[in-house]
């Protein structure tokens, strides 16, 4: 079995480097940036629907405090999308991070726990911070080091052919899915 783990190993880097490789082709990256302007627009638009109740009364329920907190934490959730997931890792990342989660949960490994810190660690700095491209790759790392992770606990054989179908399929996955529209808004090869 640890044959097949380091070959299922290197063929998940395969297919996961095979993507990076095509954001190299994005011109316009996505941000997952938290932008202060949101709450002000955010507040003054709930402000002006609450058209019953006087003014005072409505900007005490919408304050820039409760909104900043949700625009913000909205902001952090956008990086955990299922569909930016599937863009970026595939059937077959889905497939690993899922298997990671469980073992997070069942073994409470120290490596398990700080791959998925990292993970949370760069997703805070997604929103702080704002470079998508430099952002972009790497939240992507994170998440590859995570499901990369996750291939140590496949128990069985059978488990091991589900992986190499997965990659299979998400290799074709990242083959027809080229434009990658929750990561990039334009991409050009050339």
């Amino acid at each position: 079995m640890p044959r097949i783990k380091l070959l299922l190993l290197v063929l998940v880097g395969l297919v996961f480097s095979f993507r990076i490789w095509q954001s190299t082709g994005c011109v316009q990256f996505l941000s997952f940036h938290f932008n202060p302007l949101d709450v002000k627009i955010n507040v003054e638009s709930q402000v002006l629907v609450d058209a019953d109740l006087l003014r005072p009364i409505s900007r005490f329920f919408h304050n820039k405090v409760t909104v900043g907190i949700f625009e913000s934490t909205k902001s952090f959730a956008s990086t955990f999308n299922p569909k930016f997931l599937l863009e970026v890792l595939g059937p077959v990342g889905l497939f690993l991070i899922i298997l990671g989660f469980l073992n997070l949960v069942k073994k409470r490994e120290i490596v398990n726990a700080a791959l998925f810190s990292l993970v949370l660690a760069v997703s805070l700095f997604n929103i702080i911070f704002n470079n998508p491209k430099i952002l972009f790759y790497s939240a992507a790392l994170s998440w590859y080091l995570f499901a990369l992770a996750a291939i140590n606990y496949l128990k069985n054989i059978k488990s091991a052919v589900i992986l190499i179908v997965l990659i299979f399929l998400t290799f074709w996955y990242f083959v027809f899915d080229w434009q990658m529209s929750a990561i990039c808004q334009k991409i050009i090869f050339r």
